[in-house]
């Protein structure tokens, strides 16, 4: 791929089979060598120089298009080819051409220069993945820099622009000092004309010395420039925003800096006068205070440099403090504002539903995270197979009359404390199996189950068992979310008036309220409509109290479901097939487990019902036993409310909506506070993951606890605050 010389060209890219470009037709070959390989940042329209990687016959080179006929920034250009081809030393770049070219169907030539191409990173580039410089590193790179001053102020030259983006550092450790064409409009850098006249003045925000913001630039404003990039160097901090002493205007910037000596400290003072007169003179004296090193004489100094000393010396700790204490305070408003703003998005979207699916997953992998507890002791499950309903005889559904009399008769021998048939019966027994009626109709134990009809989806609904009495019947609905996962237990559901389904409570429900009635534990409900067992409330999901819910289906009595953690389906309960039980292939354990427990009757045969669910540990199952029948996910339900109750087991619970916003502003600041603590990038994002787990593991302690809290909103809160602040920081540093 190659590109097209010609700023004005709509299509610059062109492929590399091309001699010219296929939008204008100007010639890919400039000057008949150089193809412009890359440009070298962003062809956006608003500089007036372009930068590119050229290859020169396999050679790889730098060209600096200018395309603005300004007479003035023409000048510059040229001057910049001059200046590099005078200096010979290793720390500029070299020239090797200069000259115009006529694009296509275009009146105004483009000035070119071609330049060598610096391998390595500039220094801000460097800093940015490293730690603040050493003072040995300092010396060394001040001792680079000062001998290609020396050399261009001996050409009587100046830079004007000296700042850490302009110096390149080699693989070989070797700096090279770049853009000596003073006329480039990057980023914080501005070319402003004085008048009417032609007369520019470039400066760089935080490295420029006042005089030449003025227009009057001299050589030991090089000295300011190079002062300030190294308090940047050594600080690890944009200079302009240091704190200043109030008194002197000079920065505050020792603290900042303890790893270099006093000395150094002076020598940079130095740099820094306000005045150029009171700066070193010439770079030759700069090198030989560097020489001198630790024994640097501070009789030495200029006047001016002694009384900035004394002054810096003389501040009162309460005034640093009360320049830190601003700073601090400059610095907290902004990180405070941003988390404010990224908190009010992140719970904005949040209230919209956009992060359910991404919390409900989050909440599921928690869940599985949790400890296995064991089977619950209450419990059995009678399991109902494909061989089981095509042994049957007659058929009559999924259990006929007569193996349902059958069974019932075997288990009342075991005297178990209650039977739930998790399986529809709308229809009267047949008149030839009076003695199941009779049960049925005479029962105390035994719970039947209906459907309450929907009229919004169309469902009809499905009558119970017209031998049982009302208050031995519950209705099987169950709540699934989006993703089709049952995450959520219905209590109490008031049905519709046209519902063949009117019970108001679960199956699960009353199943153990006869449960704990038995244990002599009775139900009240508190002032707030929760039901509530002893000191055990199960708390509802409402519009304020909903955790990640917030598009869903609430209505009725529902509770967050706390699963027995399991790693197979059937672990959460002890369980016997059918034709186990008919064929009398018990054995004396199991004769026991049938004993004084809930036992639940369902179908577990997958091509009988459509009775399957997913739950948060489907995805740890293999792949034909992702979905739960029915009769284990009333089993979780059963267990949930009898552990919660007679084990103490926690029961979930949601914060309510502001608790949740405080707690994701909370961890909003904290990425605002890891972003202003840690400069480095590599060290941000190793302190974001550590705080990302340490999220998560508090997170799950309160899962382990009872509560449910938030993680995707605040991980995505304090991960925004901390990219924001960074891009600020860099943004303020260029």
């Amino acid at each position: 791929m190659s590109h097209c010389i010609n700023p004005r060209c709509q299509i610059r890219q062109n492929p590399d089979n091309l001699e010219k470009c296929s939008f204008c037709g100007t010639s890919l070959l400039i000057n008949g060598r150089y193809l412009l390989v890359k440009p070298l940042r962003e062809l956006s329209g608003v500089h007036t120089t372009e930068i590119f990687e050229v290859d020169d016959r396999s050679t790889r080179k730098v060209l600096k298009v200018l395309n603005s006929d300004r007479s003035k920034l023409i000048e510059l250009l040229q001057q910049e080819a001059k200046v590099l081809q005078k200096l010979q030393n290793l720390g500029v770049p070299k020239v090797y051409e200069y000259f115009t070219f006529l694009p296509n169907n275009e009146s105004k030539k483009l000035h070119c220069l071609v330049m060598e191409k610096i391998e390595g990173q500039n220094l801000k580039q460097w800093l940015e993945e490293n730690e603040p410089i050493s003072e040995a590193r300092a010396i060394n790179w001040l001792k680079q820099i000062t001998s290609i001053l020396s050399e261009v102020h001996q050409a009587q030259l100046l830079h004007r622009d000296i700042k850490p983006s302009n110096i390149m550092l080699r693989p070989d450790g070797q700096l090279v000092l770049i853009d000596f064409g003073t006329v480039r409009e990057i980023t914080h850098t501005y070319v402003h004309k004085l008048g009417q006249s032609d007369i520019t003045q470039v400066y760089s925000p935080g490295y420029t010395p006042l005089e030449q913001m003025e227009g009057q630039a001299v050589k030991e404003s090089d000295f300011f420039a190079l002062g300030r990039t190294f308090i940047h160097l050594l600080t690890g901090i944009y200079p302009a925003e240091l704190p200043k002493n109030p008194q002197t205007n000079q920065l505050i910037w020792r603290n900042q800096a303890s790893q270099i000596s006093e000395w150094l400290v002076y020598l940079i003072d130095e740099l820094l006068a306000p005045l150029p007169q009171n700066r070193p003179q010439n770079a030759q004296s700069i090198l030989e205070c560097l020489v001198k090193g630790n024994i640097y004489d501070e009789t030495r100094l200029p006047l001016a440099t002694k009384q900035i000393t004394t002054t810096i010396n003389q501040t009162t700790r309460t005034q640093q403090r009360q320049s830190s204490i601003r700073q601090i305070w400059r610095t907290g408003l902004r990180m405070l504002l941003t988390s404010i703003v990224v908190t009010s998005v992140v719970v904005g979207v949040r209230q919209q539903g956009a992060l359910e699916t991404w919390e409900l997953a989050a909440s599921d992998s928690l869940q599985r995270l949790r400890p296995l507890e064991g089977a619950d002791p209450r419990l059995l499950v009678v399991t109902i197979t494909e061989a089981d309903i095509q042994a049957q005889f007659p058929r009559q559904g999924s259990l006929s009359d007569r193996t349902l009399e059958q069974l019932l008769m075997v288990l009342e021998q075991y005297q178990p404390r209650a039977i739930g048939l998790d399986i529809y019966r709308d229809v009267p027994v047949g008149v030839a199996y009076p003695n199941l009626t009779k049960y049925l109709q005479k029962s105390d134990n035994f719970i039947g189950l209906c459907k309450i009809s929907d009229p919004s989806t169309n469902n009809p609904g499905i009558a119970p068992p017209p031998e049982l009495s009302p208050e031995f019947i519950g209705f099987s609905d169950i709540m699934s979310d989006e993703d089709t996962t049952v995450r959520r237990q219905l209590l109490h559901l008031t049905p519709p008036s046209t519902s063949p389904c009117t019970t108001e409570y679960a199956f699960s429900l009353q199943l153990a309220l006869y449960y704990l009635a038995t244990e002599g534990i009775v139900p009240k409900v508190t002032p707030q409509g929760n039901l509530q067992f002893g000191e055990v409330v199960f708390s509802r999901l409402n519009a304020n109290n909903s955790g990640a819910y917030k598009n869903a289906d609430l209505r009725g009595y529902q509770v967050l479901l706390n699963y027995r953690p399991y790693r197979a389906v059937t672990d959460i309960t002890f369980q016997v097939s059918l034709d186990d039980i008919l064929k009398n292939r018990l054995t004396p354990a199991t004769k026991k487990q049938l004993q004084d427990r809930i036992v639940l009757i369902g179908v577990t045969a997958p091509t009988s019902v459509n009775d399957y669910w997913f739950t948060p540990y489907s995805s740890n199952q293999r792949r034909f036993e992702k979905q739960s029948p029915g009769v284990f996910i009333q089993a979780q339900m059963v267990s949930h409310i009898l552990s919660a109750v007679l084990d103490q087991r926690p029961v979930l619970s949601v914060w309510n909506l502001w608790l949740e916003n405080l707690w994701v502003a909370f961890w909003s600041i904290v990425g605002g506070l890891l972003a202003w603590y840690f400069k480095q990038i590599l060290y941000l994002g190793l302190a974001a993951s550590v705080t990302l787990f340490i999220l998560g593991s508090t997170c799950f302690g309160l899962l382990l606890q009872g509560s449910l809290v938030p993680l995707v909103p605040p991980a995505l809160s304090l991960l925004f605050t901390s990219i924001i602040i960074v891009i600020y920081r860099n943004y303020k540093s260029k």
